[in-house]
């Protein structure tokens, strides 16, 4: 009996939302080790949205398309008889970019504008503290 090991292990990726990703590992063992996905702890399961694939000892998940919620820590697991290992990598995503432009809805004249990823962003001025909460 042979612990599995990884031969190519997970490598961080950064995307930006709607695109796909693709994380892969090559595992080895004897007997061949199970692999299983994680994100953030939690275990992934084979869907539209999250594709499991082998190809002999080359595992890979596939995220077809990307959303800011998808970023995290993604960690494989192999396991078999003979031990386990781990290893993992961060997904970091880009939100879209929205635009943003106040207007004077009494006088209908245009305010500032300005550009900002997907995120909540919180405004001060000398008078008034804004949320901006932006969706997808």
């Amino acid at each position: 009996m042979i612990p599995p090991q990884f031969t190519d292990r997970l490598q961080t990726k950064e995307v930006k939302e709607g695109e796909a990703v693709r994380f892969t590992i090559r595992v080895s063992g004897r007997p061949p080790p199970e692999v299983t996905w994680y994100r953030e702890g939690s275990q992934i399961v084979s869907s539209a949205d999250f594709e499991i694939l082998q190809d002999g000892d080359l595992h890979t998940l596939y995220i077809p398309e990307v959303f800011y919620e998808d970023s995290g820590k993604y960690t494989v697991k192999a396991a078999s008889k003979a031990g386990e290992a781990h290893c993992t990598a961060e997904l970091i995503v880009e939100g879209t970019e929205a635009g943003i432009v106040f207007v004077d809805l009494m006088s209908g004249r245009r305010g500032p504008s300005f550009a900002m990823s997907s995120k909540t962003r919180t405004v001060t001025n000398a008078r008034i503290t804004t949320e901006i909460k932006c969706f997808s």
